[in-house]
């Protein structure tokens, strides 16, 4: 039995030696890992292919170190590993094994991969990765509050929401147009939270996400010519396209100051820079939400076509799920369910589709198609 393992391991050496592969013609990131995995049911076979699938994921996620810092990789690693780390050996140009061993019922390879770093960096900055790509959503700011400069120069909160915002890449709505609409009917109802006044926006303006609230302040106290206001700012953040709420916030801030009017805003302002940090981390997150469903519209499309799309976005990798909603007079709509963004799936639609199919607009979570 014992010599039956010896031989094993031998022909599995001899094996992995013959697999490897001259590390001098491509050009890439070198990099030595080492993989692991379970030896089951005395498989090495099936262990080692395991295990050399563990070195590619080490080397990639290794070159991609220089690619993508780890606060990003942190955020949004399950879109990684949906999207990068399953196809791994995809971007491992060649490789040469080191060394193998077993121990414990456990195989170990170390290997030296050339990671293929210019495809990876293209296809991680296809996955949109970084706040202003990820699905580069366009961003409505709208905080009224009771700063006495509200009318001249607008909310206080408001716009130290959007500067930050703005500062971090986000793509917002000009100044210009929230005054228009900051004291309207409809954004009093939205802030009432009506569904219907959520997608009169939507259609009025445009947008993916809107930033809605409203900020207070009240007199604390007053002292030795002092004042202290404390401001207290809410506010939530929809998806325009769904009426979905994402987040809702509320901070408290208080500040002093010799004048009344700059008590008043700078306590607004701080409250309203806390409320943009708080954004910055989640409204990131959901825009790279490895669940998500697409609403997709086709244009001069025939039934027997849409028949043949359905079944190809079925199997596309990451989709879950394809349902047709309708189909009039040649334009039919479906709703995708899966972990692609909007635009890869627009990208693996366009290039991967027999049909003579052309992308015409991708906005939030829809994508609107056409026969050519």
């Amino acid at each position: 039995m014992k010599l039956s393992k010896k031989l094993a391991l031998l022909l599995l050496i001899i094996l992995l030696l013959f697999s490897v592969t001259s590390l001098e013609a491509e050009e890439g990131d070198r990099v030595k890992v080492t993989g692991q995995a379970q030896i089951e049911g005395g498989d090495l076979a099936q262990a080692r292919e395991m295990a050399k699938s563990d070195a590619f994921r080490n080397a990639v996620e290794e070159a991609m170190g220089v690619l993508v810092d780890a606060q990003t990789r942190t955020r949004n690693y399950e879109l990684l590993e949906d999207s990068i780390y399953t196809q791994a050996r995809g971007y491992v140009a060649e490789y040469e094994v080191l060394d193998i061993s077993t121990a414990q019922g456990q195989i170990q390879i170390e290997l030296e991969a050339l990671v293929k770093e210019e495809d990876l960096a293209e296809d991680i900055d296809a996955l949109e990765l970084t706040i202003h790509r990820a699905g580069d959503p366009r961003i409505m700011v709208v905080v009224p509050d009771d700063s006495p400069w509200y009318k001249e120069s607008g909310p206080a909160a408001e716009t130290e929401i959007i500067s930050k915002l703005v500062d971090n890449g986000f793509r917002l709505v000009d100044q210009e147009q929230i005054k228009e609409v900051r004291d309207s009917e409809v954004v009093r109802r939205a802030l009432d939270g009506d569904e219907e006044a959520y997608q009169q926006l939507a259609a009025e303006h445009n947008k993916d996400l809107l930033v809605l609230g409203e900020g207070f302040s009240e007199l604390v106290e007053e002292r030795s010519g002092f004042y202290s206001y404390r401001a207290r700012l809410e506010a939530r953040v929809v998806k325009l396209d769904t009426a979905e709420i994402i987040t809702a916030q509320g901070v408290q801030k208080t500040e002093v100051d010799i004048s009344r009017d700059n008590a008043v805003q700078k306590s607004l302002a701080a409250a309203g820079a806390e409320m943009a940090e708080y954004l910055l981390e989640v409204i990131p997150e959901a825009i790279t939400d490895t669940e998500r469903s697409l609403q997709v519209t086709v244009s001069g499309i025939a039934f027997e076509e849409l028949q043949e799309l359905e079944e190809f976005l079925k199997n596309i990798h990451l989709v879950d799920g394809v349902y047709q909603r309708d189909f009039v007079d040649g334009t039919a709509r479906l709703d995708i369910d899966g972990s692609l963004l909007p635009m890869q799936m627009a990208r693996e639609i366009t290039e991967g589709s027999e049909l003579p199919l052309e992308v015409s607009g991708v906005s939030g979570n829809k994508i609107e198609l056409k026969i050519e």
